[in-house]
């Protein structure tokens, strides 16, 4: 029993043992919760050890371990550290702001301004809720030395800076504490009056990275700047802060003319000063009202003989964009001469591409045409040609002359590799600025409008990932850019696809209007390819039901007759072309030829004869003579005199000719002879009998079972593919009344043979419809 006893005693005593320790370390939790001086350690080895080198005697150990401490990847969660080793190692830092010596309280101010660097959401919290407040203390200590309170300043600026940055919220937004702010803009408002200048300066800078919370501080910032009994140092920080756009000092009617002011200050000693007024001026430049009084200073500012000082007058025109328009001429100037610092051209070129961001501005395709002209110098400087290729890949959205330049550079393997290098980017650049376009907010990329212009840039970045993908085949230069083009390429597909399917809904029936337009000529123009003729035929068939109207379910409620539809169809304009009837010239050609030749047999080896052509002399009448005549589109000769009709069927047979040298016109014609009308004239029904005479001897001559088509012959006629001969003298067996009445024939307007040859051994006069006609003459008169 005793024993049994004696154990429960010791298992209690045991539990008892174990117990107190937790019990210690949860009060030495709770009290660190409420007493951040007090000390704790991390599962982190490395913070624990520099927080215990902190102690240590001697002072260059201490200054050392707050500089380590002040690593941001030293107790960075992010970074497999454990997550509170972060809170820690600031905690030990502030407490550091104390120390005895000097060097290590700078050291430590330094410290928790550099863990802002590359920090995260976590890391900033902590800095604002630990290190902020700590900082805020050390710099209102009257007590404390300038440096330290110049170094808490800056940090003050540096983390304030990250938190603008990494959580995208102002820090009233972050902090939610009014009077924390407040506290904060207000001891660094006082901190400007310091009598140090470091402590000044770092205030300055504080406010600046602050931003719209310290708008406060604006008039001060101004004065600072105006007083020029003042460092020229702090008034070149004020400058500074004062281009914080989130400040908005322009708003304040005395910043802008202040900083024009120092930008025309000119003590050697202030082009610090100067510079940094020029910055701050391109910065608020965003907004016109300020542009339009400091365009013209900061053209003046180019010629300053301080390169700092030009150079950043350059950029804070390029920094206003398209309002330095104004600034166009000078830029171009200033950069051409070539004796100007490399560094300062290329500040120019960057500023010229950022104006031509915006192709609206007039001038920006000279600024483009300027930049290529630039880029393709290959005497130029490396440096500048980069830049020229880089602020190519800036320009306006509508400057696609400026991809064939950077494609002609990349495709060039004995270019310089920097500046291909550059040029691949700005193709890069270039289409994905193209891609991330909205484009359904963008007019000009709605049908129909950008259409063209789509298929244009796709076609550019088409070519542009064709010559990246050969240069990465030899060099592999350019995987990235190659990558990355074929990307904003497949993008730029899909916009154009969205747009088409998105207007199709919007207008089906201007879509309906538009494949009509397209696919029925497309029809046409596959048969008028394939075979010419057919479409005559098509045509013919048309007319056979010529006058019938089409079924209202078919034309829509119109009246519509087949006649007319073959109007709207566009069948009228193929199925007349001059190569529907060469076709038909061409298909009957060999068998006309060969009857005709017989037909004509007796009349062979014409040999060139003196003549009369139009009152001249032509001593050998030959082709050359007699092709203008036939060039025209109504072509008439009359051959007078003995012999004529020996020289009317050579004509026949140039008209025949394979020789396009030796032929009458560019065409083929076939010849028909009219030498006996006798009874189609006794005919009176017959109230055509040239035509029906013509038509007759073509069907003997090409051994047809039936007539040639009315409609073919009469363009036949027209069209001049066949050339009718008429032999008056074969008449003259008729009366003169009737030799009257084929004359009056012969001149009607409507008579439709436009190549006609009449043969008389006596001259005749015709008039009215061949008001053109030749006349040969084959003896003296």
């Amino acid at each position: 029993m005793i024993e049994h006893t004696r154990q429960k005693f010791l298992v209690a005593f045991k539990s008892i043992v174990l117990c107190v320790p937790l019990f210690v370390l949860q009060i030495n939790h709770a009290v660190w919760a409420q007493n951040p001086d007090a000390e704790v350690k991390t599962l982190d080895a490395e913070v624990n050890a520099y927080i215990q080198q902190l102690k240590d005697r001697d002072v260059t150990v201490r200054v050392t371990a707050a500089s380590a401490l002040g690593k941001p990847i030293l107790g960075n969660p992010n970074f497999a550290n454990p997550s509170e080793s972060a809170a820690v190692a600031v905690n030990a830092l502030t407490k550091a702001l104390r120390d005895q010596e000097a060097t290590v309280r700078v050291s430590a101010a330094v410290a928790l301004g550099k863990r802002s660097y590359g920090s995260t959401t976590e890391d900033v919290e902590v800095l604002a809720n630990l290190a902020i407040p700590a900082l805020i203390k050390t710099l209102k200590d009257d007590k404390e030395v300038a440096g330290v309170r110049s170094r808490a300043a800056n940090s003050i600026g540096e983390i304030s800076r990250a938190i603008n940055n990494i959580t995208k919220k102002s820090l009233r937004e972050f902090f939610g504490n009014e009077e924390t702010i407040n506290d904060l803009v207000g001891t660094l408002i006082t901190a400007l009056k310091h009598r140090n200048v470091q402590v000044r300066a770092s205030a300055v800078y504080a406010l600046g990275a602050i931003g719209s919370d310290a708008s406060a501080a604006v008039p001060s910032l101004v004065n600072l700047l105006k007083d020029k009994k003042q460092d020229v140092v702090v008034r070149a920080k004020a400058a500074n802060s004062l281009g914080n756009a989130d400040l908005k000092a322009s708003l304040n009617r005395k910043a802008v003319p202040a900083l024009i002011s120092a930008l025309q200050e000119q003590k050697p000693e202030a082009y610090f000063l100067r510079a940094n007024a020029a910055l701050a001026l391109g910065y608020m430049g965003s907004e016109p009202t300020v542009a339009k009084d400091a365009v013209q200073p900061l053209i003046i500012a180019l010629k300053d003989k301080n390169t700092l000082v030009s150079s950043s007058a350059a950029n804070a025109l390029g920094l206003m964009g398209s309002n330095a328009k104004d600034a166009i001429s000078k830029l171009i100037e200033v950069e051409k001469e070539k004796n100007q610092n490399v560094q300062f051209r290329t500040d120019v070129i960057n500023a010229l591409g950022k104006i031509a961001s915006d192709p609206k501005v007039a001038g920006s395709k000279r600024i483009v045409s300027v930049l290529i002209s630039i880029l393709k110098d290959g005497k130029d400087e490396t440096y500048v040609r980069q830049s020229a290729a880089y602020a190519l890949g800036k320009v306006g959205l509508e400057s696609e002359e400026a991809v064939p330049a950077l494609i002609q550079v990349v495709e060039d393997s004995l270019e310089d590799k920097p500046v291909r290098k550059y040029a691949a980017s700005s193709l890069q650049e270039f289409f994905k600025n193209q891609a991330y376009q909205d484009p359904t907010k963008n007019k000009e990329k709605s049908l129909p409008f950008g259409g063209c212009k789509q298929l244009l840039i796709i076609w550019n970045g088409q070519n542009a990932a064709n010559v990246l993908e050969k240069s990465n085949e030899k060099e592999k230069l350019f995987l990235e850019e190659e990558k990355e083009v074929k990307w904003y390429l497949q993008i730029l597909n899909l916009q154009l696809q969205f747009l088409i399917f998105s207007w199709i809904q919007k207008n089906p029936l201007v879509l309906v209007i538009i494949l009509y337009l397209l696919l029925l000529p497309c029809v046409w123009i596959f048969i008028f390819w394939l075979n010419p003729l057919g479409l005559f035929y098509i045509k013919q068939a048309f007319n056979r039901f010529k006058g019938i109207d089409l079924p209202a379910s078919l034309s829509g409620g119109f009246k519509v007759t087949i006649d007319i539809l073959s109007f709207i169809s566009f069948l009228e304009f193929f199925c007349y072309r001059p190569r529907v009837f060469d076709k038909w010239v061409s298909n009957q050609y060999k068998l006309f030829n060969k009857n005709f030749l017989t037909l004509v047999k007796k009349f062979d080896n014409y040999e060139p004869i003196a003549v009369e052509l139009d009152s001249t002399s032509v001593t050998n009448l030959t082709i050359k003579e007699l092709q203008p005549i036939f060039s025209k589109k109504i072509s008439c000769l009359v051959i007078q005199g003995e012999g004529g009709t020996k020289l009317a069927y050579q004509l026949a047979k140039w008209a025949m000719s394979k020789d396009k040298n030796e032929r009458l016109c560019k065409h083929l014609m076939l010849p028909v002879l009219i030498t006996d009308f006798e009874l189609n004239l006794e005919n009176k029904a017959n109230e055509k009998p040239f035509i029906n005479a013509i038509s007759g001897q073509i069907k003997d001559l090409v051994e047809a079972t039936d007539s040639i088509l009315p409609e073919l012959l009469d363009q036949l006629l027209k069209q001049r593919r066949v050339l009718v001969i008429v032999d008056v003298d074969a008449f003259r067996e008729m009366s003169d009344d009737k030799i009257l009445e084929i004359k009056n024939q012969l001149s009607q307007l409507d008579f439709p043979v436009n190549a006609l040859v009449i043969t008389s051994r006596t001259k005749l006069d015709l008039k009215g419809r061949l008001y053109s006609l030749c006349q040969i003459v084959t003896e003296p008169r």
